[in-house]
């Protein structure tokens, strides 16, 4: 994110530093430092024939730090020892170390030196020491830009950034870099910049104006942006850039922004003019940012991951990226008056973050006996799995019939959720499936395929039988049961004919006599029995 050594050469196109203030008179110098890095701290020794010597930190109570006698050098606090490398003090009288780790709580200050071994109370040494001034909660630039550019009339652009400074109060100094298409900006006819530093909320508020003279159409689409560093090492990244001319109007803008999880969100705020603090409340009712002017503070909680892509004047709205979205942040954004009650609302300065989820998977339903010749309805239902579930969006579906897409003409209409399919007749049996996409969202998986077989009356009978396409298994139970009714049948037939075949070879009148087998009596003795009726 920062670079907290220079590595290369920056054109430095447009710098600013106001004096530093509370400088204690013991100390000549400064050094900037980026929170928790690295710092070299260094500085001339103002007498050469000093042999002994203590540096310390100039805090309350002061601390001890290095007790230096006859250029051997002793750390003589344990708070430093793991902190603090490559002591030298040269016999030209220059004393250096490296100092690692640095809080702008615990270390930003002023180091002195005092003549005699620590804790003896000798007199300060004029001129010995120096300032670090360590730097934290930086946040990335932003460009202030106009709502329309009119030809030839030129336009004004702004670089903003905020960050504050430890000891608090003092201003280290701020170098601007513009560039327009990736190449650096010169001060020329065509360009002119200015500076000014101030303080807002304990924050340091640097500001570079860029003016582009006479803009014509060749400058249409041309991009903007800027880079800051900070002291002499501590380095932003580009800001968001501008094409010149793109306009801003709040006009046709939906109140709701999209984003999948771990992805980045565009927020827009269309801020009235108003003349007081405007804040901009989460979800979970915590303050984003808060804005005066144009001067934007991000809280500490959302500055590693937010930045402001833009402000627009004189509209004052405001866009805002949020990085690596997660489902905590879905919900309403909401703009106040103040910091401090969310009751104060702003009509018409808010904006709702949808995190897009693919719908649950559709299920299709069908008429339970659809009959040719009729206009039937088939719907698909799902659901929205995208947060928050009051969320606005709408619900759009595709239809298929094996495989191929259904269009909204001749008989097929297809209206939200509901196929309707006019005089169906044979040609209509497939295997129907559809899919379900939220607006600027994401698609749901198909819906398991649904078999609808329309017969024709007189080709097999008035009703069409609908199953399932994994396996059809109610078709499958309905053929079963049939052939065990057949079966059964046949059976029953088979022992009807016996029982008669064996009523005509032993006569109901003969029941007293016994009937004899076909083992027993051949067919071809069949014509030699007699039977009597005997009536008296």
């Amino acid at each position: 994110m920062y670079a907290t050594d220079v590595t290369a050469v920056l054109v430095v196109v447009c710098s600013f530093g106001l004096p530093l203030m509370g400088i204690g008179a013991a100390t000549t110098s400064f050094v900037v430092a980026p929170s928790n890095g690295n710092v070299t701290m260094t500085w001339n020794l103002p007498e050469t024939d000093i042999r002994e010597f203590t540096v310390f930190y100039d805090s309350y109570p002061a601390i001890d730090i290095f007790h230096v006698q006859n250029s051997g050098i002793k750390i003589v606090s344990d708070d430093y020892k793991n902190r603090i490398e490559n002591i030298s003090s040269s016999g030209s009288g220059v004393f250096g170390f490296e100092f690692f780790n640095v809080s702008p709580w615990d270390d930003a200050g002023a180091y002195g030196c005092y003549k005699g071994p620590p804790d003896s109370g000798g007199a300060d040494i004029p001129g010995c020491g120096q300032t670090l001034i360590v730097v934290d909660l930086i946040q990335e630039p932003y460009l202030v830009v106009p709502e329309s550019v009119t030809h030839s009339a030129g336009a004004i652009l702004q670089c903003l950034i905020a960050f504050r400074s430890h000891p608090i109060g003092l201003q280290p100094k701020v170098s601007v870099s513009w560039r327009k298409n990736n190449a650096t900006l010169e001060r020329g006819p065509n360009y002119t910049m200015t500076a000014d530093t101030g303080m807002w909320d304990l924050e340091v508020y640097h500001s570079s104006t860029l003016n582009v003279n006479d803009a014509g159409l060749d400058d249409d689409g041309a991009r903007y942006s800027c880079q800051v560093v900070v002291g002499d090492g501590i380095q932003t990244d580009w800001s968001e850039e501008y094409s010149l001319g793109a306009e801003f109007s709040e006009q046709g803008s939906k109140n709701y922004t999209v984003a999948v999880d771990g992805d980045d969100a565009i927020l827009s705020f269309w801020k009235p003019n108003i003349s007081d603090t405007l804040s901009v409340w989460s979800p979970e009712e915590s303050v984003l940012f808060t804005m005066e002017s144009a001067n934007i503070k991000i809280w500490s909680s959302y500055r590693s991951r937010m930045k402001i892509s833009a402000v627009v004047t004189p509209s004052k709205a405001v866009r805002v990226l949020l990085q690596n979205v997660t489902p905590a942040d879905a919900g309403r954004y909401l703009c106040g008056r103040g910091v401090i009650d969310r009751e104060l609302i702003v009509p018409n300065c808010g904006v709702i973050l949808v995190l897009l989820r693919p719908p649950v998977r559709p299920v299709i339903a069908l008429p339970a006996q659809p009959m040719s010749g009729q206009t039937i309805t088939v719907t698909c239902s799902t659901s929205s799995r995208s947060l928050p579930q009051s969320h606005p969006l709408a619900m759009s579906f595709w239809w298929f019939k094996d495989g191929a897409l259904l269009t909204q003409e001749g008989k097929y209409g297809v209206r939200e959720s509901t196929l309707t399919i006019r005089n169906v007749n044979a040609l209509d049996s497939g295997n129907y499936t559809c899919q379900a996409k939220e607006e600027d969202g994401l698609v749901s998986e198909r819906s398991e395929a649904v078999l609808m077989d329309v017969k024709t009356p007189g080709h097999g009978g008035d009703e069409a039988s609908i199953s399932s396409q994994n396996g059809g298994n109610a078709g499958t139970i309905s053929i079963v049961v049939v052939a065990v009714i057949a079966g059964v049948g046949l059976v029953v037939t088979a022992i009807v004919l016996q029982l008669r075949k064996q009523q005509h070879r032993c006569p109901v009148a003969a029941r007293s006599h016994v009937c004899e087998t076909d083992e027993a009596m051949p067919d071809e003795h069949y014509s030699q029995i007699e039977i009597r009726n005997e009536t008296k």
